[in-house]
């Protein structure tokens, strides 16, 4: 599969210690963050207009403890956060996601500015 070796050379993906992908698991949310923001700032057609940092200190959320296990998903928690992207005060980070969760991110992140397409088209109700 091309973009599972592509996203994997580019560090958007990264494999299990077996050096599987396992495809058809559920997603959580931090790994879907993780491959929206790491893609986005990748993509050759989109223009992002935020900055990731890359060393957060801080708990973003309640449940994003810092510890030695969560450094990885940190910076897409706060990505999160700072963008005002989840309706919680929570960000449930081994939370399954849907596929309405992933046009909702898309979506609020074209509304807010944060990514530009190269198709402008977007829906207003």
């Amino acid at each position: 599969m091309p973009y599972i070796k592509t996203y994997t050379m580019r560090n958007v993906l990264q494999g299990y210690p077996d050096k599987t992908m396992r495809p058809d698991r559920i997603m959580w949310r931090t790994e879907l963050y993780k491959m929206f923001v790491e893609g986005s700032l990748q993509a050759p057609q989109a223009v992002t207009r935020f900055t990731l940092i890359r060393k957060v200190t801080w708990k973003p959320y309640s449940d994003t403890p810092v510890q030695k296990d969560t450094k990885w998903y940190l910076p897409f928690a706060d990505f999160a956060k700072v963008n005002n992207l989840v309706d919680s005060k929570l960000f449930r980070p081994a939370g399954n996601i849907t596929r309405g969760e992933v046009v909702v991110l898309i979506y609020d992140t074209y509304k807010k500015g944060l990514i530009t397409y190269r198709n402008r088209a977007i829906a207003t109700n």
